[in-house]
């Protein structure tokens, strides 16, 4: 065994994941955008008009609002209640168990044990509190920096460079 690590899966590693998958997927970015310029825009035309429609300003506002709260209250609410499902079907707020080996990566949680091969990471990144480690476009395993002595960081990236895991 290469490396070992345990840590809990938590709901902020989790939206930290969502958060930089959010950012970095070019889509979403110029979707965001066009979405908030297409509000600036309209609020802006409307205050030109003599006599602005508070109805029509609402209107405009409605799509920036619904993503806020999407964003901000509803993906974290979402993920702490499944961090306090006592099942098998939550995906975080649940003990992992990872070994790094010389073919691939063991992952054991309390009810499942899983290998995976090097060769089905496509790419990795990292966040200021998290490394993702990606196995498709939108899925990753997601490792916390905080549980990562230098030595097994180091340990780790060499790893990635060694099996040819190239970075994002």
């Amino acid at each position: 065994m290469l490396l070992h690590l345990q840590f809990e899966q938590t709901p902020e590693m989790a939206y930290d994941f969502a958060l930089y998958h959010w950012k970095s997927n070019r889509f979403m970015k110029v979707s965001l955008l066009l979405l908030a310029l297409l509000g600036i825009f309209f609020i802006v035309g409307l205050f030109f008009q003599s006599n602005p429609d508070k109805e029509m300003i609402f209107t405009a506002l409605l799509p920036l609002v619904m993503v806020g709260v999407l964003w901000f209250w509803f993906i974290p609410f979402t993920l702490k209640r499944q961090a306090a499902m006592n099942d098998t079907r939550s995906r975080v707020g649940r003990e992992r168990d990872m070994s790094f080996e010389e073919t691939g990566i063991t992952v054991k949680t309390q009810h499942t044990e899983s290998f995976f091969g090097y060769e089905g990471i496509t790419h990795w990144a990292a966040s200021e509190m998290c490394y993702f480690l990606f196995i498709s476009s939108n899925q990753a395993f997601i490792l916390p920096k905080s549980v990562l002595t230098d030595d097994k960081e180091a340990a780790l990236l060499s790893l990635l460079s060694e099996q040819g895991i190239p970075q994002q």
